[in-house]
């Protein structure tokens, strides 16, 4: 494993804790607003939270050799 998998894979395991607002974002299609409202989070921690997802998306595919998600 290199070091650029280990941190993907860490990475992936730390968003577990924020995996349901970041769902409801970034799969379900809801605001940052809604999310937060479901959740009880601010909308500025669901941004945070949707932000760093994007970033452990981007360092998962970089470390299984994938090309950066232009959609993202």
């Amino acid at each position: 494993m290199t070091p650029e998998q280990f941190e993907a894979l860490a990475s992936l395991a730390r968003l577990q804790a924020t995996a349901e607002s970041v769902r409801m974002v970034m799969v379900d299609g809801l605001s940052q607003v809604e999310a937060g409202e479901r959740t009880g989070k601010s909308k500025q921690a669901v941004y945070r939270d949707v932000r760093k997802a994007r970033q452990v998306l981007a360092l998962a595919r970089q470390a299984c050799g994938l090309p950066p998600d232009s959609a993202a």
